[in-house]
C-alpha cells in the first residue's frame, strides 16, 4: 500500500491585522485541508493562538522559534512555528546573515529583521522526512537583487546539505524571493518547487514555496487565496 503525507506553509503576518476574524478564517482554512504537517511563519506569539489552532486542527505537536517584532501590529512578537500531527525531534536552527545594505521604505530608514531557518525530523507513515523551514530577507521590498544576494540562499542550501542525510526533506517556507532554488545546488539537483511559475500571494508575486524530491508523486496541490491574508496558504500531499 502507497502512503502519502501532506505539507502545508502559511505566512501569517497578516493575521494581526483583524486578529479575531482572521484567525476564525485560518482555522477554517487549515481545518478543510487537514494536513499532516503545517508550517507557519510571523506567526504571532500567542499561546491562546497556538492552542486554538492545535485544539481546532488535529496537531498534537508544536514547535515555535521567535525571530522579531511585528511589522504589523505594534506589541508582537513573530516567529517560526511547525504544527504536527507526529512527534518532532531533532530539532536544529541556522540564523542567516544579516545583509550590509541600509534600507528604506515609506521615507523612513529600516532595520533589517533578523531570519532564521529551522529542521525538524518526521517520522510520517512508517517513513522518516526531514523538514526544513523558515523565512528569508524580502529584498524587492527594498528593491534590492536577489542575485546580488545569492550567498543567503547558499547558506539555506549549506544547513540542508548538512542536515538532510537521505534525500526525503521537504521545504515549507517563505523564501521571500521568486525562485530561491536556481541559487541552492544542493536542493536544485534532487528537488523542485512545485509552485515554481505561480504567484503565492494575493498581489501576484511568488515568495513562498513547498520543495519536494523530483521523485515524488504529487497526489495533490492547493494555492489558495484567503481573504484577509497577503500570503496565499499552499499545501501539497506526495507519495511516501
Amino acid at each position: 500500500m502507497s502512503r502519502a503525507a501532506k505539507f502545508s506553509t502559511w505566512n501569517v503576518g497578516s493575521l494581526l491585522s483583524n486578529l479575531a476574524r482572521n484567525t476564525a478564517t485560518l482555522i477554517n482554512t487549515v481545518k478543510q485541508d487537514a494536513p499532516d504537517v503545517l508550517c507557519m511563519q510571523e506567526l504571532p506569539y500567542s499561546q491562546d493562538l497556538w492552542d486554538k489552532i492545535k485544539q481546532n486542527c488535529g496537531f498534537e505537536h508544536f514547535y515555535y522559534y521567535k525571530t522579531s517584532r511585528s511589522h504589523v501590529a505594534e506589541g508582537w512578537d513573530m516567529g517560526i512555528g511547525i504544527f504536527s500531527k507526529y512527534p518532532l525531534s531533532d530539532l536544529a536552527v541556522r540564523e542567516l546573515t544579516l545583509p550590509t545594505e541600509r534600507i528604506f521604505y515609506g521615507g523612513r530608514e529600516e532595520s533589517w529583521h533578523r531570519k532564521f531557518y529551522l529542521k525538524a525530523a518526521l517520522s510520517l507513515n512508517g517513513s522518516s522526512v526531514t523538514l526544513f523551514t523558515g523565512h528569508g530577507f524580502p529584498f524587492y521590498r527594498y528593491g534590492l537583487s536577489e542575485e546580488e544576494h545569492s550567498s543567503v540562499y547558499g547558506e539555506i542550501d549549506s544547513f540542508i546539505s548538512e542536515c538532510s542525510p537521505t534525500p526525503d526533506y521537504v521545504i515549507c517556507t517563505d523564501f521571500n524571493a521568486y525562485n530561491a532554488v536556481r541559487f541552492m545546488p544542493f536542493v536544485s539537483r534532487t528537488h523542485r518547487d512545485v509552485f515554481a511559475d505561480t504567484p503565492t500571494r494575493p498581489t501576484g508575486r511568488k515568495t513562498d514555496a513547498i520543495v519536494i524530491p523530483t521523485a515524488k508523486d504529487i497526489l495533490a496541490s492547493r494555492n489558495e487565496t484567503v481573504d484577509g491574508m497577503d500570503h496565499n496558504y499552499l499545501s501539497v500531499t506526495v507519495s511516501l
